[in-house]
């Protein structure tokens, strides 16, 4: 869970709006602006739910989703008794990888058929040594190492997709209110929520601090190397390979995605990842792998200049430096266990950038649009 949770965290602060919710999600055809006591009765009535458990802002019920029997169905509010913040929904656990995977397609597809939602990240993939076909993907599940989600947007709600360590398949509907309070609480207070009005950076250097000036016009564009992040996922990669002197590596058109190779900041065999949307293949957002390292203290350095020069330029959203669990002083193996939690957000004009400590021992920058 903690994979899950920490990727929609992420993209609470990243893919909403920061202002007041004018319209609620819905689950199941109930609207989540009721307080829970309501919600869950409705739930109950309509569709004939077993509360399992109730206190002043959480609940737990159990019923059929999706045509699917005993999935468990969490509820939380944002104070004692308030208003639905999230709703999430557990499906049975499954007992083989094929099942979780087939059962993880098919909510997907379900969702994806709706013209309502709109695409915005996927990632289908395990971390070494597990992948999918290896023939062990379920204790690569079980040790969090699955990365399988995909995150919808619709209106100003975000629901996401997601296979848990608990061999089950999760979906996380998400109240665009609760965006806006996390970002203001981390931002202090309201007037400070993060925008695309922050600082711009004087930098017009071609280095790729990866480089993310503003836009003169009033519709700012993130950009990556200079390049406006415009235009298709497809178009985007040959202006880096034109204009930027970069390697095709390959294409996953079923996520759909392109990996490039090339030099940034003076590092060569730097990997980007460019992924679009897979119903009109618009570029949505972009992945940075710099080369790997192999001690603590380099890809500390690393990683703590571009957060450097990032907070230099833009507004901090977010950060966490810490471990998970205790080092004693083995820093690299916690890193490639998944116990990092070394990252830090940051909101540019056009969209934000996420810089953090990958499993690979890797500095990862990711480049998200609006």
């Amino acid at each position: 869970m903690k994979r899950l949770v920490s990727t929609l965290i992420l993209f609470l602060a990243l893919v909403l709006p920061t202002k007041a919710a004018t319209t609620s999600i819905s689950f199941m055809g109930v609207s989540m602006d009721y307080d829970i006591e309501k919600f869950c009765n409705k739930l109950v009535d309509t569709y004939g739910f077993t509360i399992t458990e109730q206190n002043g802002n959480q609940c737990q019920l159990q019923g059929t989703y999706m045509g699917i029997k005993k999935c468990t169905i969490s509820i939380g509010s944002h104070s004692y008794g308030g208003k639905v913040a999230m709703v999430v929904v557990t499906f049975p656990k499954k007992n083989s990888w094929k099942e979780l995977l087939e059962q993880y397609n098919d909510v997907l597809r379900r969702f994806r058929i709706n013209a309502k939602y709109r695409f915005v990240e996927q990632v289908a993939e395990f971390d070494s040594p597990y992948y999918d076909g290896c023939g062990n993907e379920m204790e690569g599940v079980r040790q969090d190492k699955c990365n399988y989600h995909t995150i919808l947007a619709t209106g100003e709600n975000l629901l996401m997709l997601g296979i848990d360590t608990d061999r089950t398949v999760n979906v996380y509907y998400v109240d665009a209110n609760t965006v806006s309070a996390l970002i203001s609480a981390q931002s202090g207070s309201s007037s400070q929520a993060p925008t695309a009005q922050s600082s711009s950076s004087s930098s017009s250097s071609s280095s790729a601090t990866p480089s993310s000036s503003s836009s003169s016009s009033s519709s700012e564009v993130l950009t990556f190397l200079n390049i406006p992040m415009r235009g298709t996922y497809r178009e985007f990669a040959q202006r880096l390979i034109d204009e930027r002197g970069f390697t095709f590596h390959n294409e996953t058109p079923s996520v759909p995605s392109i990996s490039l190779r090339g030099v940034i900041d003076g590092l060569d065999n730097s990997e980007v990842y460019i992924f679009g949307d897979s119903e009109t293949n618009a570029l949505t957002y972009l992945d940075v792998y710099l080369p790997e390292h192999y001690s603590w203290s380099d890809i500390l350095s690393e990683y703590n200049s571009y957060v450097e020069y990032y907070s230099s330029n833009y507004t901090l959203l977010d950060q966490s430096s810490s471990f998970n669990t205790n080092c004693n002083g083995n820093e690299v193996e916690a890193v490639r266990s998944g116990d990092c939690e070394y990252y830090s957000i940051f909101a540019l004009p056009g969209g934000h950038v996420i810089v953090k400590i990958s499993t690979y021992m890797q500095t990862e920058i990711s480049y998200i649009r609006n």
